[in-house]
């Protein structure tokens, strides 16, 4: 079963000042970390923190900064689509980055469509976790197999057995080819 976004999709909103530090959230964004294993996110306990202690990994930050720095220059909202996968849910969602005053900017992220799953393990944040590490691609979710390339983890799981098995690789954060390329075409409407 999929379900699809309708015309009344939750927004998870948050918003950043001039130097990047937190400003708001709205209350579904709240929600949604406390449902999602990002309790550290719920609370307020974001507010007043920088934007890049949440953003790990260097070529996520450098990606980011390149999408904040050209909503600021030009004043104009970028749109891109992004997945935030739970153990045992795919979801594909959309994040809106719209300038606002003083050189705030408000993310914008809305569910596009999600689909049960059977469960990942290798994703979950309890899973143990062993001293081998695979890339994956911060937006799309895609996993990079050495010697495979870029895949969504359901079909990297069918061809690399370790990651359906206890421990579990660990993640570094990377940007697969094809959401670099969206990246350069977003940047490139300046």
């Amino acid at each position: 079963m999929i379900i699809t976004a309708d015309k009344q999709t939750t927004e998870y909103i948050y918003t950043i000042d001039g130097n990047d530090i937190i400003r708001s959230v709205n209350e579904d964004f709240e929600s949604f970390a406390r449902a999602n294993d990002g309790r550290e996110l719920a609370g307020g306990s974001v507010i007043g923190r920088s934007l890049w202690n949440y953003v790990t990994g260097e070529l996520t930050k450098g990606y980011y900064k390149n999408l904040i720095s050209a909503v600021r220059e030009n004043r104009e909202s970028i749109t891109l689509p992004f997945r935030c996968d739970a153990p045992s849910l795919r979801r594909e969602m959309i994040m809106e980055l719209r300038p606002g005053e003083d050189e705030s900017i408000q993310f914008i992220c809305r569910m596009n469509q999600s689909a049960p799953r059977e469960p990942v393990e290798a994703i979950s944040k309890t899973s143990k976790k062993s001293d081998r590490f695979l890339s994956m691609c911060s937006w799309c979710k895609r996993v990079e197999l050495p010697d495979q390339g870029w895949m969504d983890i359901e079909e990297a799981i069918q061809i690399d057995p370790l990651l359906s098995r206890d421990p579990y690789p660990q993640f570094t954060h990377g940007i697969c080819s094809e959401c670099m390329a969206q990246q350069k075409k977003l940047i490139a409407k300046e």
